[in-house]
């Protein structure tokens, strides 16, 4: 099971849509779609500008997620 991804979380928690999102982040509308998708990872760099724009850490939105052997 897919858990949503934090980007969405603080975006919709901050009233934003997508569309400002990415206005904000200095990207496209489809790249945020495809991150929460989990389709797109982005680079280092447009994580930092997400992370600004939402006004959290870059941790806050991409904490390492450990591997459960049992389950790769």
């Amino acid at each position: 099971m897919k858990h949503e991804h934090p980007l969405r979380t603080h975006r919709q928690a901050l009233g934003l849509t997508q569309d400002e999102l990415a206005h904000l982040a200095g990207c496209r509308h489809a790249a945020i779609s495809r991150i929460e998708h989990r389709d797109l990872e982005p680079s280092i760099g447009l994580k930092v500008r997400l992370a600004r724009a939402l006004n959290v850490s870059v941790a806050e939105l991409w904490e390492p997620v450990a591997v459960n052997e049992d389950m790769a």
